[in-house]
């Protein structure tokens, strides 16, 4: 996505970077409130269901503070989120919480942001023109859907629809194949949170394809987001048949009909 620091504020990379920011803010939340909520506790310290909660997480903090555009550099966003994931966990050591710091449980924080980071450093663009054009291509396209309201309605709409897919599925392959492991509402909550990450991703792969070819058949104003079309300058339409041919065209003005931009 584009950078903040170089958008005039109001355009919809502007925009679309701001809710992102909202997003990892709420999320980050949400996060210390659970991990140092005092005495709480989801089954044992040594359940599966435990350490893939931490890693799930924190690699939705990290996917979502990569897009914040806080910090240009994967590697200086892969410091910050370790440094996040070990002061989350030294908080925890105050006795008033009656929690207690885990070096499992940051490692699996590191284990998701580690995930998360590799996820966004292979969606980069690589090779030659046509695949970073590409990638601006849907970069735009993200900036657009982003900043819809409505977009990231129907994003926790498509994760709650899909975490209650998925949880009855994992009960299902708990009591069919597995018989053995532990509570099956821990299977139930991994299975639940496979079918949000899947739900999301389809809905956002959809988003952004249906917004690209929406950019090329229309190609809306980058600055106010109207999908008005483009005009022309005066005299760059077809001449009649028999009338002469200027010898210098008249240059193309690509300049909305809504902002004048």
């Amino acid at each position: 996505m584009t950078d903040l620091r170089v958008l005039p504020l109001g355009t919809p990379a502007a925009l679309a970077i701001r809710n992102i920011r909202i997003a990892w803010i709420v999320a980050l939340v949400f996060v210390l409130v659970t991990t140092l909520w005092p005495r709480l506790s989801l089954g044992s310290g040594e359940s599966p269901i435990d350490k893939l909660i931490h890693a799930a997480a924190f690699g939705v903090l990290a996917t979502l503070f990569v897009y914040t555009r806080w910090l240009r550099s994967l590697w200086w966003s892969l410091l910050f989120m370790l440094a996040l994931a070990a002061l989350d966990e030294a908080l925890q050591m105050i006795p008033q919480l009656g929690r207690s710091a885990d070096l499992d449980d940051w490692g699996a924080d590191v284990v998701g942001i580690t995930i998360a980071l590799a996820f966004c450093m292979a969606a980069r663009p690589v090779g030659a023109d046509a695949a970073r054009l590409m990638s601006q291509r849907r970069s735009i396209a993200a900036d657009l859907l982003f900043v819809q309201p409505t977009a990231w309605l129907h994003l926790a709409t498509v994760a709650a629809l899909g975490f209650a897919a998925g949880a009855p599925l994992g009960v299902l392959l708990d009591s069919w194949f597995i018989r053995k492991g532990p509570q099956p509402w821990q299977y139930g909550f991994i299975g639940g949170m496979l079918g949000m990450a899947v739900g999301v991703h389809a809905l956002w792969e959809a988003g952004v394809r249906a917004r690209v070819r929406r950019a090329m058949s229309e190609q809306p104003c980058l600055a106010c987001g109207s999908s008005s079309p483009i005009t022309a300058a005066a005299g760059t339409t077809p001449a009649n048949f028999g009338s002469p041919i200027p010898s210098t065209p008249t240059p193309m003005t690509n300049q909305c009909t809504r902002c004048g931009t």
